[in-house]
């Protein structure tokens, strides 16, 4: 912490030009609104660009995860037996483990 007449360079405000304490009260005071709205302002438009990268990111795996299923629904179709078969094994081993709890 500085003395007063440092204090008084860094902020601007001396006393010695007529200034009152309520004047000076009003100044920092509108200073401090106008830093804190512009940070707000900049964290607003971080958080938008973020939503808009999560948004395009949430589509995209919407997107993949369709075109799996679609493909395994293919493959399936294509392979009945096969499917009837790792069906049947994985139901059996299924079985298996929960009967022995």
């Amino acid at each position: 912490m500085g003395t007063l007449s440092s204090d008084t360079k860094e902020t601007g405000f001396s006393g010695d030009n007529g200034t009152s304490a309520s004047e000076m009260k009003d100044e920092l005071k509108t200073r401090i609104g106008s830093r804190v709205q512009s940070m707000l302002d900049g964290a607003s438009e971080k958080f938008s660009g973020a939503k808009a990268r999560v948004s395009s990111a949430a589509s995209t795996a919407r997107t993949t995860a369709g075109e799996k299923v679609e493909s395994m629904g293919d493959l399936m179709h294509r392979h009945p037996l096969a499917t009837i078969a790792i069906g049947l094994g994985v139901g059996y081993i299924l079985g298996r483990v929960m009967a022995r709890r």
